[in-house]
C-alpha cells in the first residue's frame, strides 16, 4: 500500500474527472472528494490535531466511496475514486498510528 504522502502527493496532480457533479446511487460523487480531500488536506498541514468530527466524516465519506463504487461510471472516474478511497484509508491509518 502507497504511503498517505505518496498518494496525497499524487492527489495533487491528479485531474478531477469530467463528470464530478454526477451522482451515483443517490450521493453526489463531488461531495465525496471534497470531503476526502477537506480532511486529508487538513491531515497533511495539522498531523495529527485533526479532531475527532474531522476522522469520522473522513471514515464516512470512505463508507459512501466504497458503497457507490461499483455504480461510477466511466471508468476514469471509477480509477479517480479507487485512487480517492486508498488516500482515505491511508490518512485514517496514518491518524491511528500517528505518534507525532
Amino acid at each position: 500500500m502507497a504511503t498517505f504522502n505518496e498518494l496525497w502527493s499524487r492527489y495533487g496532480r491528479d485531474r478531477r474527472p469530467a463528470n464530478i457533479g454526477a451522482t451515483a446511487g443517490g450521493v453526489a460523487i463531488g461531495e465525496l472528494d471534497n470531503e476526502i480531500q477537506d480532511v486529508a488536506s487538513s491531515y497533511a498541514g495539522l498531523r495529527r490535531d485533526v479532531g475527532a468530527w474531522r476522522v469520522a466524516r473522513l471514515g464516512l465519506a470512505l463508507a459512501s466511496v466504497e458503497r457507490i463504487l461499483p455504480l461510477v461510471e466511466p471508468p476514469a472516474t471509477k480509477a479517480y475514486f479507487v485512487r480517492l478511497a486508498e488516500l482515505a484509508r491511508a490518512t485514517l491509518a496514518e491518524i491511528a498510528t500517528d505518534e507525532a
